[in-house]
């Protein structure tokens, strides 16, 4: 399976996981990184990044089975 983000929302994932990572870094603990969530229905896919209760929605991506 591929899953594909678009650009800009892997800037947006990358962006809130390193605030994430940076903040658990600085309270001296290790990064604790996130669990992407592919929801699928008949309209399609979409994801969400999910951090210690901390959720990032990122809309429809591409799913491919290979």
């Amino acid at each position: 399976m591929t899953i594909t983000l678009t650009k800009e929302q892997q800037d947006k994932l990358l962006t809130w996981a390193g605030r994430i990572a940076a903040s658990e870094v600085s309270g001296d603990m290790e990064p604790s990184g996130y669990r992407l969530e592919i929801s699928v229905s008949s309209y399609g896919y979409d994801a969400e990044a999910v951090s210690n209760g901390n959720r990032l929605e990122l809309g429809t991506v591409q799913v491919r089975l290979i």
